[in-house]
């Protein structure tokens, strides 16, 4: 059995990507969700964490933990960091996100990650649990 780990924002939105997470859960293998959000444009970590565990039941992702990482400003640096610690910590065999620069971080601490680039990305940065944009 293997852990797999997926961002959720821009990531399992990618209906293969989400496909894939549903079956490699199926398959009986361990399911880690490592997702972050901008602590400047929403404070309210349980409102974070009520609105991801909504987006993914709605995407029919099953997954075994959830692990938030807070960016207390648009710093990819700092999110990248955490989530390779996470990554690691938990012994991830694979790491699947949208941002080049988390999948670089994630291979420097010796997981091994892919990058998809979801046909669904915007900018600015929308907050999907709190309705602003950055």
């Amino acid at each position: 059995m293997s852990i797999y780990a997926f961002d959720l924002d821009g990531t399992l939105d990618v209906p293969a990507i989400a496909r894939l997470a549903r079956d490699l859960y199926a398959a009986g293998h361990k399911i880690h969700v490592v997702t972050g959000w901008l602590d400047p444009i929403c404070k309210d970590i349980e409102l974070v964490r009520q609105s991801k565990t909504q987006k993914l039941e709605a995407l029919g992702v099953p997954y075994h933990e959830m692990h938030l990482v807070r960016a207390p400003v648009r710093d990819f640096s700092i999110v990248a960091k955490a989530k390779a610690e996470i990554l690691k910590k938990i012994e991830a065999g694979l790491f699947i996100d949208d941002m080049i620069e988390f999948a670089q971080a994630s291979f420097s601490v010796g997981v091994s990650s892919l990058c998809v680039y979801p046909p669904t990305r915007s900018l600015p940065y929308y907050c999907p649990h709190c309705s602003k944009a950055s």
